[in-house]
């Protein structure tokens, strides 16, 4: 007689365990590759997110550092129709100019769109007077407008812009009527911007604060006010 072949193989238990335990593995693996992409994006998020931010918050700073007086002795800080100076709009008078020209300074507006969750400059244009001490007159309507930062919502309930008087730790009442205006001495700007169409609690998420100093404010005068004379 023959001897019949060994054939070696696998039981039906075997192959069930063996099923179950690859499929274990599998599934940690997935797991893993899906969390290190997630986190992955996040971190790529952020990192959007904060340079379109910190582009904007930069020029929201120089913008403010660059404020000036008019030469009739008007503050920087405006506060009229459609230009106000609160929480959500910082309104003022800002010089790009080496000195060498004789435009008038342009009124600014930095507002914050909650609605459409942006920041939006609006700027403004005049003639300068042959009388220095009478203003400009700014028309209602802005020359150009622009949009300074998208997918951007307040840090909980704190403004976009607080102001304060020099030496001070109490912010003035907003909005900021006339008679306090060249009272402002600092100016706190906070936003939180988001990533592109994300969450308002998205891990790419963050919070943006910087502060600028009028620079009419002479630290070294016995009254260091802010000052237009």
């Amino acid at each position: 007689m023959t001897a019949l072949r060994r054939q070696d193989g696998f039981t039906l238990p075997e192959m069930l365990v063996a099923i179950t335990i690859t499929m274990i593995v599998s599934l940690a693996a997935f797991s893993l590759i899906e969390f290190t992409m997630k986190r992955a994006g996040e971190t790529a998020a952020r990192v959007e997110t904060t340079q379109r931010a910190r582009m904007a918050m930069d020029t929201v700073v120089r913008q403010l550092r660059s404020q000036v007086c008019q030469t009739s002795g008007t503050p920087p800080m405006v506060d009229r129709t459609g230009n106000a100076t609160d929480a959500d709009n910082a309104s003022f008078f800002v010089d790009f100019t080496d000195g060498t020209t004789t435009a008038a300074p342009q009124l600014h507006t930095i507002s914050y769109d909650a609605a459409n969750r942006r920041l939006v400059e609006r700027n403004y244009t005049a003639n300068k007077p042959a009388d220095p001490n009478v203003d400009p007159v700014y028309a209602a309507t802005p020359t150009t407008t622009r949009v300074l930062l998208s997918d951007v919502i307040r840090d909980g309930t704190r403004p976009i812009f607080t102001y304060y008087p020099f030496g001070s730790a109490t912010a003035l009442a907003v909005p900021v009527v006339a008679p306090n205006l060249d009272d402002v001495a600092r100016i706190v700007t906070r936003f939180k911007p988001l990533p592109s169409r994300g969450a308002d609690d998205a891990r790419g998420a963050a919070v943006l604060s910087d502060q600028v100093f009028v620079r009419e404010v002479d630290p070294n005068a016995g009254a260091p006010n802010p000052s237009c004379e």
